[in-house]
C-alpha cells in the first residue's frame, strides 16, 4: 500500500549576496549532486531541474517562478514541486515501472505517488503500467512527457481480452500530471473491412517481429489502438493478399487505392483506403474500389516503362489534376509587429516581434484555403541580468538582405466544396491540411 506523507510547507526568504555577477543558483536534494546553475529571475517561468544522483540516475524537480502578492509585491516566488505526478482513477490498483528497473511501485484507487527518481540518463522517461494480478502483462512504454491524451492496451491473464486506459498527461505549474482512467467510450481508431476478403494490419515498428498481427475478416470491424503509443512516426501497415501498404491513420481523406489479387473472384482486384472522422474515433474504411466515386485513376504508361516497374509500383494510380481556377483572394500584411510584455511594477519583461505577417484567404472551385504565415520570430529577454538574452529565435539565420528564407510558422488550413462525385451519406470534411515549422 502507497501512503503518502504531507508535510507542512515552510517558506524560506532567501536572496543573493551579491548583484555583481549574473544572479544564479544551485539545488541539491538529499544526498543528491548539486544541480546546474540556473536562474530565478524570469518571472512566470516553470522548467524541470534534473539532479545528478551519486549511484544512479537523477531526481527531478519543478520549479515555477511567480511574482509575489501584497506587500511582497517585490519579492519573486519561487516554488519547487515534484516534476512528475502519477494519480490512480481505475476502480482497481495499478502497477507501474520505469522502463530499465524491474522495481514496480503499486497505486490504489484514487492515490497520487510523485514520481522525482528518474532512472534513464536521458530526459525522457517512460513508464510500463500493468492492472493489479501477478499474471497480468505489462503495457508497452510511453513516455511520459508526452503532453496530451494516450491510450495504453492492457492484458489481462488467461484471455484475449484487453482493458483501454486513458492516459491524460498534463501540465499544471512545473508539474507534469500523468492521470490513469479507463476508457469507457469509444476506441481512438476502428478499421471497417468492407470487402470480400480478409485482412491483416499490424503497427510498423523498428523491429517487425515483434508487432502484434490483428486479422480483420471480410465484412468484419475491428476496434483498434496504437501497440507502440510513444512511437515517433506512427503508421499502419495493412496485409492484403501478399501486398502490403502503409497507412497514416491521422491523414483524412482518401488514400491511394491497393491492388491484390483475390482468392475468391481468382483475379486482380483493387481496395480503396479513406479515412474519416467520426467524433473522437478514426475510422479506416476499406471498400471496393468504384472510379466514379475516387480521388485516383489508374495511370497510363507504355509497354517499355511498364515492363521496367516493379510489381509495387505497377498500380500505377494518380491524384486527380482538378483545375483550380481562382474565384477571389484577400491578403493581409504587416511588414513587423512588436508586443511587450510589462509586470504590474512597469518592468518590461520579453519583447517579442514578427516580421513579414501574411494572412491570405483564397477560394477555387474546389476548395477554400486560408494561409497564414511569419517569416521571421524572435522573443528577447529584457529582465537585467539574465543568463539568456535571446528566448526564441530561428536556428536558420538567412544572409543579410537576403528575403528568399522559409518562413518560421506556416499554417494552412483547407475546406473541401464538395467535388469529384461526393455520396449523399458522406459528411463534408473540414480538415487541417498541414502546419509547418
Amino acid at each position: 500500500m502507497t501512503i503518502l506523507l504531507l508535510q507542512k510547507v515552510e517558506p524560506l526568504m532567501f536572496s543573493y549576496s551579491s548583484y555583481d555577477h549574473p544572479s544564479q543558483t544551485q539545488i541539491k536534494v538529499g544526498n543528491s549532486e548539486w544541480s546546474k546553475r540556473i536562474s530565478f529571475e524570469a518571472v512566470g517561468s516553470s522548467f524541470d531541474v534534473g539532479i545528478p544522483l551519486q549511484n544512479q540516475g537523477q531526481i527531478h524537480i519543478g520549479v515555477n517562478v511567480k511574482e509575489g502578492e501584497g506587500k511582497y509585491f517585490l519579492t519573486k516566488v519561487v516554488t519547487l514541486t515534484p516534476r512528475y505526478m502519477i494519480k490512480n482513477n481505475l476502480s482497481e490498483e495499478l502497477h507501474f515501472k520505469q522502463v530499465g528497473t524491474d522495481v514496480s511501485q503499486v497505486l490504489q484507487p484514487g492515490v497520487a505517488f510523485p514520481l522525482t527518481t528518474i532512472i534513464s540518463s536521458g530526459r525522457n522517461p517512460h513508464l510500463t503500467v500493468r492492472l493489479g494480478g501477478i499474471m497480468n502483462t505489462w503495457s508497452s512504454p510511453f513516455s511520459i512527457n508526452l503532453i496530451g491524451r494516450i491510450h495504453v492496451k492492457l492484458g489481462l491473464a488467461g484471455s484475449e481480452a484487453e482493458d483501454l486506459i486513458r492516459a491524460d498527461i498534463i501540465v499544471e505549474g512545473a508539474t507534469v500530471f500523468v492521470v490513469f482512467a479507463k476508457e469507457t467510450g469509444r476506441w481512438p481508431f476502428r478499421i471497417d473491412n468492407q470487402c470480400s476478403c480478409n485482412v491483416a494490419i499490424w503497427q510498423q515498428h523498428k523491429d517487425d517481429t515483434t508487432s502484434r498481427i490483428y486479422r480483420i475478416p471480410a465484412g468484419k470491424s475491428l476496434s483498434y489502438a496504437w501497440d507502440y503509443p510513444s512511437a515517433e512516426n506512427k503508421s499502419l501497415i495493412l496485409h492484403v493478399n501478399g501486398r502490403e501498404q502503409a497507412i497514416d491513420l491521422l491523414e483524412v481523406g482518401q488514400i491511394v487505392p491497393i491492388r491484390y489479387m483475390d482468392p475468391n473472384e481468382k483475379k486482380s482486384a483493387t481496395m480503396a483506403i479513406s479515412v474519416n472522422a467520426e467524433g473522437p474515433t478514426q475510422i479506416l474504411r476499406l471498400t471496393p474500389y468504384i472510379e466514379e466515386r475516387s480521388h485516383f485513376r489508374r495511370g497510363k504508361r507504355s509497354s517499355e516503362k511498364e515492363r521496367a516497374l516493379t510489381e509495387s509500383e505497377k498500380d500505377g494510380f494518380e491524384l486527380i489534376d482538378v483545375d483550380e481556377k481562382v474565384v477571389a483572394t484577400y491578403l493581409v500584411r504587416l511588414e513587423g509587429i512588436g508586443i511587450s510584455l510589462i509586470s504590474k511594477g512597469m518592468q518590461e519583461l520579453i519583447y517579442a516581434s514578427a516580421k513579414d505577417v501574411r494572412l491570405e484567404f483564397q477560394e477555387t472551385k474546389t476548395l477554400q484555403r486560408v494561409n497564414f504565415t511569419v517569416k521571421w520570430l524572435q522573443v528577447d529577454n529584457q529582465l537585467y541580468g539574465g543568463i539568456v538574452p535571446i528566448l526564441l529565435y530561428p536556428t536558420v539565420i538567412p544572409k543579410e538582405g537576403s528575403e528568399n528564407f522559409y518562413p518560421v510558422l506556416l499554417i494552412t488550413l483547407s475546406k473541401s466544396k464538395d467535388t469529384l462525385n461526393k455520396r449523399k451519406d458522406e459528411d463534408q470534411v473540414l480538415g487541417m491540411s498541414f502546419i509547418s515549422f
